[in-house]
């Protein structure tokens, strides 16, 4: 698992941009219509090997197959779901004095969820 935290004044693509990605060949990433960017599909597609299924809007250019249309949605629903547990146990304010003490806040709460997802 790995995450990538930006001020939530930048945009996801941009975020994404900006991410070194190490997966190997063949591998699938999953993401949101925030992600659209068909050149950078085929950039990871024909470079990289891997394929970055993002889920399409309504309006989209490149329309996918309704079977595909499904299997993302379904894989989105999962990360947002697992997502919402996360920040659920955050608390209403996170109290820190410098944003390097934020971070890692931040950080040991996602560590506590995955402890707590791995014991149950």
């Amino acid at each position: 698992m790995e995450y990538f935290i930006v001020a939530g004044s930048v945009h996801d693509i941009t975020a994404f941009k900006s991410m070194n990605i190490d997966l190997p060949p063949g591998s699938e990433l999953y993401a949101d219509s925030a992600y659209t960017d068909f050149k950078f599909e085929q950039y990871y597609k024909e470079y990289e090997e891997i394929e970055l299924r993002v889920a399409r809007k309504k309006n989209a250019k490149i329309k996918d197959h309704p079977a595909m249309r499904f299997l993302k949605q379904t894989i989105r629903k999962n990360i947002e779901v697992t997502f919402s547990q996360i920040t659920a146990a955050f608390p209403k304010k996170i109290h820190a004095v410098t944003p390097k003490g934020f971070m890692i806040k931040i950080v040991l709460f996602i560590f506590a969820f995955t402890l707590q997802k791995s014991v149950i």
